[in-house]
């Protein structure tokens, strides 16, 4: 197994993974942080599935077109988004906690 084809499952297994845990914690949240948990499994998925175009690609299954610009793109954007919904929920949590005191 030459070396790229061996990053390239490495990046797989750990995506998948990755994906694993994330959906995890989709099942136990509610309410906001369920939101950004979904937004941030949907980066995640994304970025899987251009691990996985590359891989095809390497294999020389599909076509050589530059998937990696719309997977990044569409990861940035769920992460963004993902991280934005966390970010709105921790300050109204601290704007809260200041109101209780």
């Amino acid at each position: 197994m030459m070396l790229e084809e061996f990053f390239h499952y490495l990046l797989l297994a750990l995506a998948l993974g990755s994906i694993v845990l994330t959906s995890g914690v989709v099942w136990r949240v509610e309410k906001r942080l369920d939101v950004a948990a979904k937004l941030l499994l949907a980066a995640n998925v994304a970025f899987t599935i251009g691990i996985g175009l590359d891989l095809l690609n390497y294999y020389g299954v599909v076509p050589g077109w530059d998937w990696g610009k719309l997977v990044k793109v569409l990861f940035l954007m769920f992460f963004t988004l993902g991280m934005y919904e966390l970010r709105s929920l921790v300050i109204d949590l601290e704007r809260s906690d200041r109101e209780r005191r």
